[in-house]
């Protein structure tokens, strides 16, 4: 996500009616930047990332915020245990989608394409989450270190969430859907 492509605090506030009521997880939080903009705009929000290095920059550059927790997992570890716990509707921003080292190093390889997989999990959330897929210009198209995003467009995406879809919306770089 370019600088000029992340959401503001304004964004997010045009995007949920009642943002007092909603949790931000975001899957895929590099150095925590657009996390830094949530932060003000959510009650609570939660970073995932899969990189052991960027989790440990990302809890250091939020230590004193109080709404912010850094979790280093994988976002599908994440997702099972915190979705069946919540009761709180939630914007989920999707952008896990290959994991990024420091400069010079090999990117870690994944062994499966997440973005389907956080997905069902969160179709199976039965609360009126929702969610925003990072990275609109590169949909159905191929891309370095995911190979399987290819197959990721605003259609796949809407046929593969179903009935759950109330409506979508392109937003900067962000494909978002909001669920039933």
């Amino acid at each position: 996500m370019g600088i000029n492509d992340r959401m503001t605090v304004e964004d997010y506030k045009e995007i949920i009616e009642d943002i007092r009521n909603y949790v931000y997880v975001e899957c895929g939080i590099l150095n925590g930047d657009q996390l830094d903009i949530a932060k003000y705009a959510f009650v609570y929000c939660m970073g995932i990332e899969l990189s052991v290095d960027y989790a440990y920059r990302c809890i250091r550059r939020f230590d004193k915020d109080m709404n912010v927790s850094i979790t280093q997992c994988s976002s599908i570890e994440f997702l099972q245990d915190y979705i069946p716990e919540t009761f709180m509707p939630t914007f989920f921003l999707l952008d896990s989608h290959y994991c990024k080292t420091q400069d010079g190093e090999p990117d870690i390889e994944k062994t499966d394409f997440t973005l389907w997989k956080e997905l069902q999990l969160i179709k199976e959330n039965n609360l009126p989450d929702i969610v925003a897929v990072d990275d609109i210009h590169t949909f159905g198209k191929n891309r370095k270190g995911a190979p399987y995003w290819k197959e990721v467009t605003r259609e796949t995406i809407l046929a593969f969430l179903g009935d759950r879809v109330e409506r979508s919306k392109d937003y900067k770089d962000t494909f978002i859907v909001w669920l039933k």
